[in-house]
Protein backbone atom coordinates (compact mmCIF):
# COMPACT_ATOMS: atom_id res chain seq x y z
CA UNK A 1 0.00 0.00 0.00
CA UNK A 2 1.39 3.77 -1.03
CA UNK A 3 1.18 6.01 1.86
CA UNK A 4 -0.98 9.10 0.92
CA UNK A 5 0.41 12.69 1.95
CA UNK A 6 -2.08 13.94 4.63
CA UNK A 7 -5.01 17.01 3.56
CA UNK A 8 -2.48 19.29 5.24
CA UNK A 9 0.92 18.27 3.98
CA UNK A 10 1.97 21.80 2.36
CA UNK A 11 0.88 23.92 5.26
CA UNK A 12 2.99 24.77 8.15
CA UNK A 13 1.90 25.22 11.49
CA UNK A 14 3.34 27.75 14.15
CA UNK A 15 2.39 26.09 17.82
CA UNK A 16 2.30 28.37 20.65
CA UNK A 17 -0.43 26.82 22.08
CA UNK A 18 1.08 24.43 25.71
CA UNK A 19 -1.22 22.56 27.78
CA UNK A 20 -4.66 24.20 27.00
CA UNK A 21 -4.50 24.15 22.97
CA UNK A 22 -2.38 20.59 22.87
CA UNK A 23 -4.42 18.47 20.97
CA UNK A 24 -4.68 21.61 18.37
CA UNK A 25 -1.36 20.81 16.96
CA UNK A 26 -1.26 16.97 17.20
CA UNK A 27 -4.72 17.08 14.92
CA UNK A 28 -3.10 19.08 12.90
CA UNK A 29 0.03 16.96 12.32
CA UNK A 30 -2.37 13.97 11.40
CA UNK A 31 -3.77 15.52 8.95
CA UNK A 32 -0.30 15.71 7.53
CA UNK A 33 0.74 19.90 8.53
CA UNK A 34 4.35 20.49 9.52
CA UNK A 35 3.70 21.61 13.09
CA UNK A 36 6.36 23.89 14.71
CA UNK A 37 5.92 24.04 18.58
CA UNK A 38 7.32 27.02 19.95
CA UNK A 39 8.74 26.68 22.87
CA UNK A 40 9.79 28.80 26.03
CA UNK A 41 13.46 28.32 27.28
CA UNK A 42 12.63 26.23 29.70
CA UNK A 43 10.70 24.12 27.70
CA UNK A 44 6.63 23.60 27.44
CA UNK A 45 4.68 23.10 30.62
CA UNK A 46 3.26 20.23 29.05
CA UNK A 47 6.48 18.22 29.58
CA UNK A 48 6.31 19.15 33.26
CA UNK A 49 2.58 17.07 32.94
CA UNK A 50 2.53 14.09 34.48
CA UNK A 51 2.19 10.68 34.73
CA UNK A 52 6.16 9.78 33.61
CA UNK A 53 6.91 6.93 31.89
CA UNK A 54 9.06 4.33 33.83
CA UNK A 55 9.69 6.80 37.31
CA UNK A 56 11.78 8.91 34.83
CA UNK A 57 11.87 12.90 36.16
CA UNK A 58 10.47 15.19 33.44
CA UNK A 59 10.64 16.81 31.17
CA UNK A 60 11.86 13.48 28.85
CA UNK A 61 9.11 11.15 30.14
CA UNK A 62 6.18 12.71 30.55
CA UNK A 63 3.20 10.82 28.35
CA UNK A 64 0.71 13.77 28.17
CA UNK A 65 3.91 15.29 26.02
CA UNK A 66 4.75 12.12 24.03
CA UNK A 67 0.53 11.75 23.33
CA UNK A 68 -0.12 15.29 22.28
CA UNK A 69 4.25 16.41 20.59
CA UNK A 70 3.93 13.05 18.12
CA UNK A 71 4.73 14.52 14.83
CA UNK A 72 5.72 17.89 15.78
CA UNK A 73 8.74 19.25 16.14
CA UNK A 74 10.05 22.23 19.05
CA UNK A 75 12.06 25.36 18.22
CA UNK A 76 13.25 27.13 21.62
CA UNK A 77 12.66 30.60 21.43
CA UNK A 78 12.85 34.37 24.38
CA UNK A 79 9.57 35.51 22.80
CA UNK A 80 9.75 38.63 25.45
CA UNK A 81 13.16 39.09 24.17
CA UNK A 82 14.00 41.49 21.27
CA UNK A 83 15.84 38.59 19.20
CA UNK A 84 13.25 36.10 19.86
CA UNK A 85 10.50 38.28 18.34
CA UNK A 86 13.19 38.53 15.56
CA UNK A 87 13.30 34.92 15.08
CA UNK A 88 9.44 34.42 15.32
CA UNK A 89 8.59 36.71 12.62
CA UNK A 90 10.97 35.05 10.45
CA UNK A 91 8.88 32.06 11.18
CA UNK A 92 5.83 33.45 10.66
CA UNK A 93 6.50 34.92 7.22
CA UNK A 94 6.72 31.11 5.81
CA UNK A 95 4.09 29.80 8.06
CA UNK A 96 0.14 29.38 7.17
CA UNK A 97 -1.24 28.73 10.70
CA UNK A 98 -0.44 29.88 14.17
CA UNK A 99 -2.28 28.59 17.63
CA UNK A 100 -1.54 30.09 20.60
CA UNK A 101 -2.64 29.50 24.13
CA UNK A 102 -1.30 32.58 25.91
CA UNK A 103 -3.38 35.08 28.14
CA UNK A 104 -5.30 37.34 26.47
CA UNK A 105 -3.16 40.56 25.57
CA UNK A 106 0.18 38.85 25.93
CA UNK A 107 1.13 38.97 22.12
CA UNK A 108 0.02 42.68 22.02
CA UNK A 109 2.44 43.21 25.26
CA UNK A 110 5.21 41.77 22.75
CA UNK A 111 4.97 43.63 19.58
CA UNK A 112 3.05 40.40 17.90
CA UNK A 113 -0.66 40.92 17.99
CA UNK A 114 -2.90 40.11 15.21
CA UNK A 115 -1.99 43.68 13.23
CA UNK A 116 1.80 43.29 13.49
CA UNK A 117 1.17 39.72 12.26
CA UNK A 118 -1.01 40.48 9.51
CA UNK A 119 1.48 42.65 8.26
CA UNK A 120 4.38 40.42 8.04
CA UNK A 121 1.93 37.56 6.34
CA UNK A 122 -1.39 38.32 5.40
CA UNK A 123 -2.23 34.81 3.98
CA UNK A 124 -1.60 33.70 8.46
CA UNK A 125 -4.35 32.83 10.29
CA UNK A 126 -3.82 33.49 14.01
CA UNK A 127 -5.94 30.90 16.25
CA UNK A 128 -5.79 32.06 19.60
CA UNK A 129 -7.50 30.03 22.64
CA UNK A 130 -7.88 30.93 26.15
CA UNK A 131 -10.10 30.23 28.96
CA UNK A 132 -13.58 32.73 28.65
CA UNK A 133 -12.25 34.12 24.90
CA UNK A 134 -10.29 37.51 23.98
CA UNK A 135 -13.02 39.93 24.93
CA UNK A 136 -15.84 40.37 27.64
CA UNK A 137 -15.53 40.50 31.35
CA UNK A 138 -14.02 37.40 31.81
CA UNK A 139 -11.53 37.83 29.35
CA UNK A 140 -8.41 37.96 31.82
CA UNK A 141 -9.57 35.25 34.28
CA UNK A 142 -7.65 32.69 34.72
CA UNK A 143 -9.42 29.04 33.71
CA UNK A 144 -7.21 25.72 34.59
CA UNK A 145 -9.65 22.50 33.51
CA UNK A 146 -11.60 22.76 36.90
CA UNK A 147 -12.56 25.93 36.37
CA UNK A 148 -13.30 25.43 33.03
CA UNK A 149 -15.62 22.90 33.07
CA UNK A 150 -17.25 24.28 35.99
CA UNK A 151 -18.38 27.73 34.88
CA UNK A 152 -18.46 25.31 31.28
CA UNK A 153 -21.71 23.89 32.81
CA UNK A 154 -20.22 20.14 32.33
CA UNK A 155 -19.91 19.67 36.04
CA UNK A 156 -23.47 20.22 37.10
CA UNK A 157 -24.82 17.12 35.31
CA UNK A 158 -22.29 14.77 36.32
CA UNK A 159 -22.22 12.67 39.43
CA UNK A 160 -25.02 11.22 41.99
CA UNK A 161 -28.34 12.78 42.52
CA UNK A 162 -27.34 12.88 46.57
CA UNK A 163 -23.97 14.43 46.30
CA UNK A 164 -22.48 17.53 44.61
CA UNK A 165 -21.50 17.39 40.99
CA UNK A 166 -17.58 16.09 40.07
CA UNK A 167 -14.96 16.98 37.49
CA UNK A 168 -15.28 14.71 34.55
CA UNK A 169 -11.82 12.77 33.90
CA UNK A 170 -8.86 14.15 31.90
CA UNK A 171 -8.68 17.35 30.35
CA UNK A 172 -12.01 17.48 28.57
CA UNK A 173 -12.48 21.35 27.97
CA UNK A 174 -8.77 21.62 27.08
CA UNK A 175 -9.27 18.77 24.19
CA UNK A 176 -12.70 20.31 23.62
CA UNK A 177 -11.09 24.18 23.23
CA UNK A 178 -8.71 22.45 21.28
CA UNK A 179 -10.83 20.65 18.85
CA UNK A 180 -13.38 23.36 18.19
CA UNK A 181 -9.73 25.70 18.04
CA UNK A 182 -9.11 23.84 14.82
CA UNK A 183 -12.61 23.52 13.06
CA UNK A 184 -12.10 27.84 13.07
CA UNK A 185 -9.05 27.35 11.81
CA UNK A 186 -10.13 25.16 8.88
CA UNK A 187 -13.36 27.25 8.17
CA UNK A 188 -10.50 30.73 8.02
CA UNK A 189 -8.55 28.40 5.72
CA UNK A 190 -11.23 28.09 3.28
CA UNK A 191 -12.16 31.42 3.18
CA UNK A 192 -8.31 32.16 2.76
CA UNK A 193 -8.54 29.86 -0.55
CA UNK A 194 -11.17 32.14 -1.99
CA UNK A 195 -9.75 35.68 -0.64
CA UNK A 196 -6.29 35.17 0.09
CA UNK A 197 -6.49 36.82 3.17
CA UNK A 198 -5.48 35.32 6.65
CA UNK A 199 -7.97 35.76 9.49
CA UNK A 200 -8.10 35.80 13.19
CA UNK A 201 -9.86 32.99 15.34
CA UNK A 202 -10.92 33.55 18.67
CA UNK A 203 -11.50 30.17 21.05
CA UNK A 204 -13.07 30.03 24.15
CA UNK A 205 -12.75 27.50 26.11
CA UNK A 206 -16.03 27.75 28.12
CA UNK A 207 -17.47 27.97 24.89
CA UNK A 208 -16.32 24.97 23.86
CA UNK A 209 -17.61 23.14 26.79
CA UNK A 210 -21.23 24.76 26.28
CA UNK A 211 -21.57 23.41 23.04
CA UNK A 212 -21.03 19.89 24.28
CA UNK A 213 -23.69 20.02 26.19
CA UNK A 214 -25.83 20.77 23.27
CA UNK A 215 -29.81 20.89 24.17
CA UNK A 216 -29.65 20.69 27.82
CA UNK A 217 -28.96 24.31 27.59
CA UNK A 218 -32.22 24.99 26.32
CA UNK A 219 -33.84 23.30 28.80
CA UNK A 220 -34.38 26.11 31.72
CA UNK A 221 -35.69 28.32 28.83
CA UNK A 222 -37.80 26.63 27.22
CA UNK A 223 -39.20 24.16 29.88
CA UNK A 224 -38.07 25.79 33.52
CA UNK A 225 -35.86 23.40 34.55
CA UNK A 226 -32.27 22.28 34.91
CA UNK A 227 -31.42 18.83 34.30
CA UNK A 228 -30.12 17.14 37.46
CA UNK A 229 -27.50 14.34 38.17
CA UNK A 230 -28.98 11.03 37.74
CA UNK A 231 -25.41 9.07 38.52
CA UNK A 232 -25.06 5.45 36.84
CA UNK A 233 -29.03 5.69 35.61
CA UNK A 234 -31.22 7.86 33.34
CA UNK A 235 -34.51 9.11 33.41
CA UNK A 236 -36.87 8.36 31.14
CA UNK A 237 -40.65 9.21 31.26
CA UNK A 238 -39.78 9.90 34.86
CA UNK A 239 -38.47 7.01 35.57
CA UNK A 240 -35.25 6.37 36.92
CA UNK A 241 -33.59 3.70 35.11
CA UNK A 242 -29.98 1.97 36.38
CA UNK A 243 -27.79 1.66 32.86
CA UNK A 244 -24.27 0.74 34.66
CA UNK A 245 -24.09 -2.58 36.62
CA UNK A 246 -21.10 -4.16 38.14
CA UNK A 247 -19.15 -7.45 37.04
CA UNK A 248 -16.63 -9.09 38.32
CA UNK A 249 -14.14 -7.06 37.16
CA UNK A 250 -15.85 -3.85 36.56
CA UNK A 251 -18.96 -2.66 35.11
CA UNK A 252 -21.04 -3.21 32.23
CA UNK A 253 -23.45 -1.11 30.27
CA UNK A 254 -27.14 -2.37 30.23
CA UNK A 255 -30.60 -1.07 30.33
CA UNK A 256 -33.36 -2.44 31.82
CA UNK A 257 -36.50 -2.04 29.90
CA UNK A 258 -39.26 -3.36 28.00
CA UNK A 259 -42.30 -2.68 25.49
CA UNK A 260 -41.28 -3.02 21.38
CA UNK A 261 -38.10 -2.00 21.71
CA UNK A 262 -36.53 -3.71 24.98
CA UNK A 263 -38.81 -6.51 25.46
CA UNK A 264 -37.10 -9.10 23.40
CA UNK A 265 -33.70 -7.98 25.15
CA UNK A 266 -35.16 -8.85 28.55
CA UNK A 267 -37.11 -11.87 27.67
CA UNK A 268 -33.71 -13.37 26.33
CA UNK A 269 -32.02 -11.39 29.06
CA UNK A 270 -34.69 -13.25 31.99
CA UNK A 271 -33.79 -16.78 29.95
CA UNK A 272 -30.45 -16.86 30.64
CA UNK A 273 -30.77 -16.10 34.34
CA UNK A 274 -33.49 -18.75 34.37
CA UNK A 275 -31.38 -21.10 33.16
CA UNK A 276 -28.49 -20.29 35.81
CA UNK A 277 -31.25 -20.87 38.46
CA UNK A 278 -30.76 -17.13 38.88
CA UNK A 279 -34.71 -15.43 37.75
CA UNK A 280 -37.06 -15.07 40.24
CA UNK A 281 -40.83 -16.20 39.16
CA UNK A 282 -41.92 -13.00 38.43
CA UNK A 283 -39.59 -12.43 35.68
CA UNK A 284 -39.98 -15.68 34.34
CA UNK A 285 -43.36 -15.31 33.97
CA UNK A 286 -43.48 -11.68 32.91
CA UNK A 287 -44.53 -10.32 29.51
CA UNK A 288 -41.77 -7.96 28.79
CA UNK A 289 -43.31 -6.68 25.45
CA UNK A 290 -46.39 -5.29 27.58
CA UNK A 291 -44.26 -4.21 30.46
CA UNK A 292 -43.56 -0.43 28.36
CA UNK A 293 -44.18 2.63 29.80
CA UNK A 294 -47.14 3.06 29.63
CA UNK A 295 -47.60 -0.28 32.07
CA UNK A 296 -45.18 1.24 34.37
CA UNK A 297 -47.24 4.87 34.60
CA UNK A 298 -50.90 3.51 35.12
CA UNK A 299 -49.01 1.55 38.70
CA UNK A 300 -47.75 5.16 39.81
CA UNK A 301 -45.31 4.57 42.71
CA UNK A 302 -45.29 1.24 42.09
CA UNK A 303 -44.10 1.55 38.87
CA UNK A 304 -40.66 2.92 40.02
CA UNK A 305 -40.08 0.21 42.36
CA UNK A 306 -40.88 -2.37 39.89
CA UNK A 307 -38.33 -1.07 37.89
CA UNK A 308 -35.36 -0.87 41.52
CA UNK A 309 -36.97 -4.36 42.05
CA UNK A 310 -36.42 -6.03 38.35
CA UNK A 311 -32.61 -3.77 38.12
CA UNK A 312 -31.60 -4.86 41.64
CA UNK A 313 -32.20 -8.97 39.95
CA UNK A 314 -30.24 -8.22 37.29
CA UNK A 315 -27.43 -6.71 39.10
CA UNK A 316 -26.83 -9.81 41.51
CA UNK A 317 -26.84 -11.77 38.17
CA UNK A 318 -24.15 -9.62 36.59
CA UNK A 319 -21.50 -9.23 39.19
CA UNK A 320 -21.43 -13.05 39.25
CA UNK A 321 -20.26 -12.83 35.86
CA UNK A 322 -16.50 -11.55 34.19
CA UNK A 323 -17.11 -8.54 31.86
CA UNK A 324 -16.14 -10.79 29.10
CA UNK A 325 -18.37 -13.47 29.85
CA UNK A 326 -21.34 -11.05 29.96
CA UNK A 327 -20.53 -9.77 26.41
CA UNK A 328 -19.81 -12.94 25.09
CA UNK A 329 -23.45 -14.00 26.00
CA UNK A 330 -24.44 -10.98 24.86
CA UNK A 331 -23.04 -11.25 21.35
CA UNK A 332 -24.91 -14.93 21.36
CA UNK A 333 -28.11 -14.05 22.60
CA UNK A 334 -28.92 -10.82 21.31
CA UNK A 335 -28.52 -8.56 24.12
CA UNK A 336 -27.99 -5.30 24.65
CA UNK A 337 -24.73 -5.43 26.98
CA UNK A 338 -21.48 -3.95 26.65
CA UNK A 339 -18.23 -3.62 28.75
CA UNK A 340 -17.49 -0.43 30.56
CA UNK A 341 -13.38 -0.46 28.97
CA UNK A 342 -10.60 0.63 30.99
CA UNK A 343 -7.50 2.16 29.85
CA UNK A 344 -6.31 -1.49 30.19
CA UNK A 345 -9.16 -2.37 28.16
CA UNK A 346 -8.24 -0.05 25.35
CA UNK A 347 -4.29 -0.85 24.86
CA UNK A 348 -5.82 -4.60 24.71
CA UNK A 349 -8.90 -3.85 22.00
CA UNK A 350 -9.02 -5.76 19.11
CA UNK A 351 -11.00 -3.66 17.01
CA UNK A 352 -8.70 -0.43 18.97
CA UNK A 353 -5.52 -2.49 17.34
CA UNK A 354 -6.83 -3.74 13.71
CA UNK A 355 -7.58 -0.09 12.96
CA UNK A 356 -4.01 0.79 14.29
CA UNK A 357 -4.89 3.42 16.88
CA UNK A 358 -1.74 3.58 18.92
CA UNK A 359 0.98 3.96 17.03
CA UNK A 360 4.80 3.23 17.82
CA UNK A 361 6.59 6.69 19.15
CA UNK A 362 10.35 6.22 18.88
CA UNK A 363 12.22 7.10 21.92
CA UNK A 364 15.29 5.77 22.37
CA UNK A 365 15.93 7.65 25.96
CA UNK A 366 13.99 4.98 27.98
CA UNK A 367 12.82 2.58 25.67
CA UNK A 368 13.14 1.80 21.94
CA UNK A 369 9.43 2.80 20.95
CA UNK A 370 6.45 3.70 23.16
CA UNK A 371 2.38 3.41 22.32
CA UNK A 372 0.94 6.82 21.95
CA UNK A 373 -2.20 7.53 20.09
CA UNK A 374 -2.45 7.73 16.53
CA UNK A 375 -4.29 9.88 13.60
CA UNK A 376 -7.78 10.84 14.99
CA UNK A 377 -9.11 10.29 11.66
Amino acid sequence: MTATPGALAPYRVLDLAGPLGALAGKMLADLGADVVRVEPLEGSALRQTPPFADGVTPPEASLAWWAYAGGTRSVALDLPSPDGRARFLELVRAADFLFEALPPGTLDRWGLGWPALHRENRRLILTSISPFGQSGPHRDWRGPELIVQAMGGMLYPVGDPDRPPVRVGGAQAACQAAGQAVLGALVAHFEREQTGEGRWVDASAQHAVVNTLLSATALPALHGFTPNREGSAVRTSGFRRRILFRAKDGFVALTVGGGVLSGAMMTALVKWMAEEAAAPDFMRERDWVKWDNAHLLAAGARGQEDIDRVSDVVAAFTATRTKAELYEAALRRGLLIAPVADMADLAEDRQVAARGFFAPLAEPRLRPTVPVPGPWA
